[in-house]
């Protein structure tokens, strides 16, 4: 250490030049603005001088430590900063506690001084809101899908719409019928041509009307004699003439 406080510092192929006023030529101390390692071994030099002999001459003039130019005035009650407190952990950090729905996350900074870790903060905070954003906007979705399901299981089950009666059985003989309906359209000009009185103001009622036995299902023949005309057909398992329902 040179006179006036002044003391240079080896470290590695560098030397470096530690002021009186506790400022270091080194770019540690120019980026941070506070005490680096330089500044620190001249204090301990100086004061392991003191203690190994404290009557034999006079204290050398100690350096003082460092004030940074752009530091303002510490108010009076306010904790020294935290690259300062005697930890053995990081000197400054910051836990970020983020909460989306029913999650929880904690995020940890750490750093060597409150001004870098805050300049860190600020750069993080904005990546953080996006993050957010992001997981309540899924979050909704997610939401918006489960009440829909629990939606679909409480509606009531939707009753099929009923299908259209089945049509009428169409008669196994149609040739039946439309002989039958021939009949019934030529019985009047039959009933005109053949004539007499007596068979014109005859009315004819059931199958004798239609000409088709409801009982077996089958055409009858036109049979007519002196008394009349009439429907009939042959059975021949009972040997005789049926004229159907009447």
């Amino acid at each position: 250490m040179a006179d006036g406080g002044v003391a240079t510092v080896t470290s590695g192929a560098n030397r470096y030049t530690v002021q009186a006023d506790g400022t270091c030529t080194c770019p540690d101390y120019a980026n941070r603005g506070a005490p680096c390692k330089h500044v620190l071994a001249v204090l301990i030099h100086v004061k392991a001088q003191a203690l190994l002999a404290p009557g034999a001459s006079p204290a050398p003039q100690q350096v003082a430590p460092p004030t940074p130019a752009s530091a303002q005035p510490t108010p009076q009650g306010w904790p020294p900063s935290a690259d300062r407190w005697a930890v053995t952990e990081a000197p400054a950090s910051c836990c970020l506690r983020l909460r989306v729905g029913e999650l929880e996350l904690l995020y940890t900074m750490r750093d060597v001084s409150d001004a870098e870790l805050t300049g860190r903060v600020q750069h993080l905070v904005p990546w953080v809101q996006d993050l957010l954003d992001q997981a309540r906007e899924r979050q909704a979705q997610l939401e918006a899908l489960r009440q829909q399901r629990e939606a679909a299981k409480a509606a009531p089950a939707v009753t099929p719409p009923a299908l259209p009666p089945a049509p009428a059985t169409v008669p196994a003989d149609l040739q039946a019928l439309l002989q039958q309906a021939v009949q019934q359209a030529l019985a009047p000009a039959n009933g005109q041509a053949n004539g007499t009185s007596q068979r014109q103001g005859r009315a004819k009622t059931g199958d004798q009307a239609t000409g088709f036995c409801s009982l077996h299902h089958v055409t009858m023949e036109h049979r007519e004699n002196e008394r009349g005309s009439w429907y009939s057909h042959w059975l021949p398992e009972e040997e005789r003439h049926c004229k159907g329902r009447r």
